[in-house]
């Protein structure tokens, strides 16, 4: 918890909670007539004759452990009798029992708008040396809330039952008149409790599992007054009004979904949570109930005592007051990480609501008891693990009641689906349909959550919107007179690829803010085309596809025209950017240009022709028949054809296109004017791409007519040699003679340098003519 809510914390500590989590009330024996099925009545105080009858019709007490219910005389030492054996005068017990669960109702601290009910559970039976661990109680059905055991009379020493909540403690100590009278004890079932050993005689106890029942569907809970609950109030308005977005406080006490409800909360809990009720009430909040799923990662180093854990830990007989803490395994240094997650939702009403997954900031969290005081539901300790370390995972459930100005409803949405929250914001603007004319004013004003919901609007959308989030975006931003808000809801949804269908939104948004204004958010969506900050290479290409630019002019011919030339020209400027090496400069061995690059060279120039981008259309065709251009006589052919397809004829001419097709032409025709390779020719001329004095001596073998060399080369020179030839895709074998120092390496010249060649000139030969054909 950090200083935002400590004094929310303060507030709810101040708070009178009425009550205690363990409370012990007394009855007469003679309220209760007790027979048990093969032994008869029980008289009180129980013999030792009567115990040992009853100890023989015992099994063993198992306990749960998570899913299993799991019998070990090291964690439970003791017996016990179903309550199918049980009889009991209910004529004479009820009236009483009743009493004594509304004078427990209300020491427990529980609301008076509902009572508690007793079912029966079983008869339990611990003998000398017999124990039972700490443990929490399982909640066997959906509205059970503590735990009640009825002590009987009988002779025996020991057999404490210490409870504990936190750093909180209570024992219950067997008295002088335990021996004659009924003791009542009851707890809340998330207490940790523990039987300590018996030291002689038989400890026997009934014991009832405590359900409470509530008398309304929305609990009226106690709930403080007076200068507790305007000191409460004071905390939460300013926590609100110092820019939290909503506020989660952690109850102390544990719950599960079964049982989390309003009218079942527990002690201090019910009061702080009507108390917070109130407070909502007051400053216009909604509230809400939840489990919050909560997640510790510790860094841990070794103890000095690996011990024995709690499960398997024996008790001395001779020493019922001491504590028997055991070292732990570890010792916890410090928390790296923490998360909460809240689920199982109720409404005020106690009705279900669908927040799952809303993300808690460590700011909004408030709690007056920190994990350390309860019991994890799971831990996961990881030993020394190398660099890592020893470290330890844990899980803890705890109730947590959940407030946010009801004016944030609209940010809590929005966290959850941000699609939701942009359709809500459409509806509440008045004007329904966008205004198309520029610079045309609005018929409403924008909706008063609109700002709010800008502030956290970037940590809403996901890196990958939908199509039909973008296209809605758009659409609100059509209905804004202002075009910065417009702008602030657009920047964060920076679409991978634009869809079809966000045309006429894009449209309608550019007609009413400006083709600048969107132009200016393209690029903010894309701030930089040599790939530094949010964008990648090749985005302008990717995101706005040659389909995708057609249907924008066939959209609106000017407007769309003017947009899609603004486009093409960052998509040239990103072209640009890439580093390709200049077709003189590569091996014509090696792999050319890829096929997706002669397609982007296509797209280009048809994109820019059809957006009437002139003067993009002109610098492309300058690039490509440019001494330095990167694509070889038959790449830059291949381009040819397919742009003659997709350009018209007007253009074709006019616009310099067909310098593409006489610049190719006459590249083929020079290559194929080379006199053919003859028979014995075993020279291979290609450019030098470094100066080192080795990769001198490799070219001087590969212009001359040698088929072999040997190179003594140390092992880095040899692998340097072998990245040359391996990079050119030279028709050269390079193997390695490890004999003599250095080893040799040993260059031959393939005889596919023939088969390469000869398929080189038959491409260039039916290219020429496909060329000849266009004119």
């Amino acid at each position: 918890m950090l200083d935002e809510t400590y004094d929310i914390a303060e507030a709810l500590l101040a708070l009178d909670a009425p009550g205690s989590f363990a409370v012990r009330l007394r009855a007469s024996a003679d309220d209760l007539q007790l027979h048990l099925r093969k032994v008869g009545p029980i008289e009180f105080p129980i013999s030792p004759a009567t115990t040992s009858r009853i100890c023989a019709l015992a099994t063993r007490s198992p306990f749960g452990w998570g899913e299993h219910t799991i019998i070990d005389p090291t964690v439970r030492s003791g017996w016990e009798l179903s309550k199918a054996r049980i009889k009991i005068d209910k004529r004479r017990w009820a009236p009483v029992l009743r009493e004594h669960l509304r004078n427990i109702r209300e020491q427990l601290g529980l609301p008076e708008t509902g009572r508690l009910r007793a079912s029966l559970d079983k008869l339990t039976i611990y003998g000398p040396g017999e124990f039972f661990v700490p443990h929490q109680d399982t909640e066997k059905d959906d509205d059970m809330i503590a735990t009640l055991v009825v002590l009987l009379p009988s002779r025996f020493t020991g057999g404490m039952l210490r409870c504990a909540r936190g750093d909180q403690r209570v024992e219950f100590r067997r008295t002088a008149r335990g021996a004659e009278q009924l003791e009542l004890i009851a707890f809340y079932s998330d207490c940790q409790h523990e039987i300590r050993p018996v030291k002689s005689g038989h400890r026997l106890a009934l014991v009832y599992r405590l359900g409470f029942e509530s008398d309304e569907d929305r609990a009226t809970l106690a709930r403080a007054e007076g200068p507790a609950i305007e000191q409460l109030e004071r905390a939460i308005a300013e926590h609100f009004e110092s820019g939290g977005e909503k506020l989660v406080v952690l109850l102390d006490h544990e719950y599960t979904p079964r049982n989390l409800g309003w009218s079942r909360l527990k002690h201090a809990d019910a009061v702080r949570a009507a108390s917070l009720a109130t407070v909502a009430e007051t400053l216009d909040l909604d509230v809400h109930l939840a489990l919050a799923n909560m997640h510790e990662a510790w860094q841990c180093s070794p103890s000095v005592s690996r011990a024995r854990s709690m499960w398997s830990r024996r008790y001395d007989e001779h020493d019922d007051d001491d504590d028997d803490d055991d070292d732990n395994e570890y010792t916890l240094e410090h928390m790296y990480d923490s998360s909460v997650t809240l689920r199982h939702w109720r409404t005020r009403s106690d009705a279900p609501a669908n927040y799952d997954d809303l993300p808690v900031d460590e700011r909004e969290l408030c709690f007056t008891t920190g994990n350390d005081a309860h019991e994890p539901f799971e831990t996961d300790y990881e030993g020394y693990m190398g660099n890592y370390g020893e470290t330890l995972d844990r899980w803890y459930h705890r109730a947590a009641i959940v407030m946010w100005p009801r004016v944030n409803a609209l940010l809590v949405e929005a966290r959850l689906d941000p699609h939701a929250a942009i359709r809500q914001m459409i509806a509440g603007q008045r004007d329904g349909e966008p205004n198309s004319k520029p610079n045309s004013k609005p018929n409403s004003k924008p909706d008063p959550r609109l700002n709010s919901l800008i502030a956290i609007w970037p940590d809403c959308v996901g890196s990958e919107p939908s199509k039909a989030l973008v296209a809605d975006v758009f659409r609100l931003a059509t209905m804004l007179d202002d075009p910065e808000l417009a702008n602030a809801l657009l920047v964060p949804v920076k679409p991978v690829q634009m869809g079809i269908g966000v045309i006429t939104p894009l449209l309608h948004a550019t007609r009413r803010h400006g083709p600048s204004w969107c132009e200016a958010l393209l690029s903010r969506w894309h701030p930089d085309s040599r790939g530094r900050g949010w964008s990648r290479s090749s985005q302008w290409r990717e995101s706005y596809p040659h389909a995708w630019l057609a249907a924008l002019i066939d959209a609106d011919a000017e407007l769309g025209s003017r947009l899609a030339a603004f486009i093409v020209a960052k998509q040239w400027d990103e072209a640009q950017q890439v580093r390709a090496t200049a077709a003189q400069a590569r091996s014509p061995f090696a792999k050319g240009a890829t096929t997706a690059g002669l397609t982007s060279s296509v797209d280009l120039l048809s994109a820019s022709a059809l957006a009437g981008a002139r003067e993009v259309h002109g610098a492309i065709v300058a690039q490509l028949t440019s001494a330095d251009s990167s694509l070889s006589g038959l790449e830059l052919a291949s381009v040819v054809l397919d742009v003659h397809r997709r350009i018209d004829a007007k253009r074709w001419r006019s616009w310099g296109t067909e310098r593409l097709l006489v610049h190719a032409k006459r590249s083929l025709s020079a290559a194929l004017a080379r006199p053919a390779r003859g028979d014995e020719d075993w020279r291979i001329v290609v450019p030098r791409s470094c100066e080192c004095a080795d990769c001198a001596t490799l070219h001087a073998f590969l212009g001359a007519s040698e088929v072999g060399t040997i190179m003594p080369l140390a092992k880095a020179r040899r692998q340097h040699i072998h990245q040359v030839i391996d990079r050119a895709s030279l028709p050269v074998s390079h193997v390695t003679e490890r004999r003599g120092s250095p080893y040799q390496l040993v260059l031959t010249k393939r005889v596919e340098l023939f088969a390469l060649e000869q398929q080189r000139r038959t491409a260039e030969t039916e290219m020429l003519r496909a060329l000849a054909k266009l004119g």
